[in-house]
């Protein structure tokens, strides 16, 4: 086993290194479609017809806010 791994150590790093770039492009591949989907949900969600300005105008007037920004 000492032989084979002392004569074929670049063939075996080699194969490691490309493993290893497989998972981390595969991974890099599902975090951005998992990125994109969420993104499309939090852009979509506010286009909503349930979502609208439903701003208390009357209340925002009553409010007393004169001493707030001393």
């Amino acid at each position: 086993m000492k032989k084979f791994i002392k004569y074929k150590s670049e063939l075996i790093l080699g194969a490691i290194a490309i493993v290893l770039l497989v998972i981390l492009i595969w991974i890099s591949i599902w975090e951005l479609g998992f990125l994109a989907e969420n993104i499309g949900k939090a852009v979509n969600s506010g286009n909503s017809k349930d979502a609208g300005m439903n701003f208390d105008l009357n209340g925002a007037k009553q409010l007393d806010l004169k001493g707030l920004a001393e």
